[in-house]
């Protein structure tokens, strides 16, 4: 079961894909000049994708496997901006031109601004970013205050 912000009860389910090899995320990641963190790596190892918290109508978080990111990088989207998941019509991303520093290369794009700049940054890593998402059950926690 879960909950949503107005105290709703419904039903949803988690969906993993099967994984993916650590060198095809390599041969992936380096076709398309870009840099993926390491837990997003060690994601990938676990599962070449997934549909958390999907309910009825099919809303959720949706990871992305590594082709449907070729898919979903659309030629709005500034090349080292890697798009990663899909929530109620907007994006997370991964700044790959920030991963060498190892924070604030995760992003939230409102599909309402344009993609000039991140609606937000986060400065936490990616497993710190998606056990607060399965904490919450993706219930905005970004636009929490912190």
């Amino acid at each position: 079961m879960q909950y949503n912000a107005n105290g709703i009860i419904y039903q949803t389910e988690c969906i993993f894909n099967p994984p993916v090899s650590l060198e095809e995320i390599e041969s992936y990641a380096s076709q398309n000049g870009w840099l993926f963190p390491e837990q997003y790596k060690q994601f990938l190892q676990f599962s070449n994708g997934a549909f958390l918290f999907k309910d009825q109508y099919g809303s959720g978080v949706e990871f992305f496997s590594l082709s449907k990111i070729a898919e979903c990088h659309f030629d709005f989207i500034p090349d080292h901006w890697i798009p990663i998941a899909y929530y109620i019509g907007d994006f997370f991303l991964i700044d790959s031109s920030k991963v060498k520093e190892n924070k604030g290369y995760l992003l939230f794009q409102n599909h309402e601004q344009g993609f000039e700049t991140p609606t937000i940054r986060f400065n936490i890593d990616f497993a710190t970013w998606i056990e607060r998402l399965i904490i919450t059950r993706a219930n905005a926690f970004w636009n929490w205050n912190n």
